[in-house]
């Protein structure tokens, strides 16, 4: 429902309601909704080709995915889909903010904080669909960040666990 600027007052009726209640889970689904909410509105503004309004909302997006990041712990398992999912729309945003006239300095700082993400869920995830995004996404940062960094193609990154870690 959240892909629907139309249903945008339910939804932001439905979280209103959950908001009280205080557990890392419930959080993390209402920061996924909130955030995806946040994202389409970015992209109708987007289409309007307003650039201040598209860059301070983007700045906006970003600060919510970075508010929705701090809450997951260190050393986690992310087996859920809310659990990585800030983590790969930071990616998106990365490659957006990457298209857009940013510092270069705030622009490298979001990328070393993505690739960080997505090593997260290569190495701390067992959905092979997040994983396989994950790796598509450091693929997407070689070309569009660093195009001279990966002559030979794409690479797929592989987990790095210990085959005996019962978590």
């Amino acid at each position: 429902m959240t892909s629907f600027p139309i249903f945008s007052p339910i939804i932001k009726q439905n979280l209103g309601a959950t908001a009280e209640i205080i557990h890392r889970d419930v959080y993390l689904m209402n920061g996924m909704i909130a955030l995806n909410q946040m994202l389409n509105e970015y992209y109708l503004i987007k289409a309007t080709a307003n650039k201040e309004l598209q860059k301070s909302r983007l700045s906006e997006v970003v600060h919510k995915c970075n508010e929705n990041i701090s809450y997951l712990q260190n050393n986690q398992t992310l087996s859920k889909e809310f659990e990585y999912d800030s983590l790969l729309k930071f990616a998106i945003l990365t490659l957006e903010v990457w298209k857009n006239p940013f510092a270069m300095d705030y622009k490298s700082s979001m990328l070393t904080q993505a690739r960080s993400g997505l090593f997260k869920i290569i190495n701390r995830s067992y959905n092979q669909i997040a994983i396989r995004q994950a790796n598509r996404f450091f693929n997407e940062f070689d070309a569009h960040c660093n195009p001279e960094s990966q002559p030979g193609g794409p690479v797929f990154r592989s987990p790095v666990r210990d085959p005996f870690d019962e978590d």
